[in-house]
């Protein structure tokens, strides 16, 4: 049985960033699934995209010509509050690492540690998991990371 292609909506205004994702993507690998990239150069665009929900994860850039910080993070989670995003920046923050997973992030990747075919992609199918068993928990009356709600 042949996997669907996992659909990665990147929003990124930096060509060279874009052109490492799209690489490290497009290399196939016999026992991953494969990705069907597309490309938002604002977030503006990234949302208008979004809206169509045509999008299984999202790999965000955090500083962008119309957004910067966590901000853009917000603006992605208010657009879709179910969609895994995947934050990419240049920054070594492990501070801002740490906002982002708390502001909704799934996980953070430094550019810096890009071209890495396996850390890319896994990254995605690990973003995509959690947040699939995020949902499931949530809909099994538990709250995020599985904790009991308080009553």
């Amino acid at each position: 049985m042949e996997r669907r292609a996992l659909r990665v909506l990147l929003i990124e205004d930096e060509p060279i960033d874009v052109l490492i994702v799209r690489r490290c993507l497009r290399r196939p690998s016999p026992c991953d699934s494969s990705f069907d990239l597309s490309h938002a150069p604002t977030l503006q665009a990234g949302l208008d995209r979004l809206g169509k929900g045509d999008a299984d994860v999202v790999v965000l850039d955090l500083h962008l010509p119309d957004s910067d910080g966590l901000d853009t993070l917000r603006r992605v989670r208010d657009m879709d509050a179910h969609v895994p995003i995947v934050v990419f920046t240049a920054a070594g923050d492990e501070t801002l690492a740490l906002a982002s997973l708390r502001a909704g992030a799934q996980d953070h990747l430094v550019k810096g540690e890009l071209p890495s075919l396996p850390l890319l992609r896994r990254t995605i199918r690990h973003a995509i998991e959690r947040q699939r068993i995020a949902g499931h928990a949530a809909d099994c009356g538990f709250g995020r990371f599985g904790k009991e709600p308080q009553p």
